[in-house]
This record gives C-alpha cells, sequence and structure tokens, in this order.
C-alpha cells in the first residue's frame, strides 16, 4: 500500500494509520470492514490521491499489527454453540 504509515495514540490504545495523497488535499475517511484492515483499500488509495484528494485509513480497534488494547472485554468475541 502507497502513502505513509503513521502511529497515534487515543488514550490507552494506539492505531496505524496509512496516509496518502497530498498534505492540502481534501480529507477523506477509510473505514475498512470486519475482519480486514487498512489495506484493503491498497488499490482505492493511489486513484484517490490522484484526484487531490487525502486520505487516512485506519486500523481499526484491535486490528493495528503494532499494538492492540489489553485484554479487555470490548475486543473479545463470543463464539454461540447450541
Amino acid at each position: 500500500m502507497s502513502g505513509e504509515l503513521l502511529r497515534t495514540d487515543v488514550g490507552d490504545l494506539t492505531f496505524d494509520v496509512r496516509v496518502d495523497g497530498p498534505e492540502d488535499g481534501r480529507p477523506v475517511l477509510l473505514l475498512h470492514g470486519f475482519p480486514q484492515t487498512s489495506a484493503s483499500w491498497s488499490a482505492v488509495t493511489p486513484l484517490l490521491a490522484q484526484a487531490g484528494l487525502r486520505t487516512y485509513a485506519p486500523d481499526q480497534l484491535g486490528y493495528s499489527p503494532a499494538r492492540g488494547p489489553a485484554r479487555s472485554r470490548r475486543t473479545r468475541c463470543r463464539t454461540w454453540r447450541r
């Protein structure tokens, strides 16, 4: 994926954010779905950058390879069985 990888802290959480496009471009926030990462936007961000837009594609909670939150209820996925 082109662009640069930034790391930002929000409270006790750390998120990786892929940024692409001109610094003065209008910002576009790209959110991935479950169970994807910011890399799912790799085919789109160069096109948006060429159009003059600045893209921000964060790895959402629990998906940043660099760091996820400490084990907590907000990141657990419960499997239901019958």
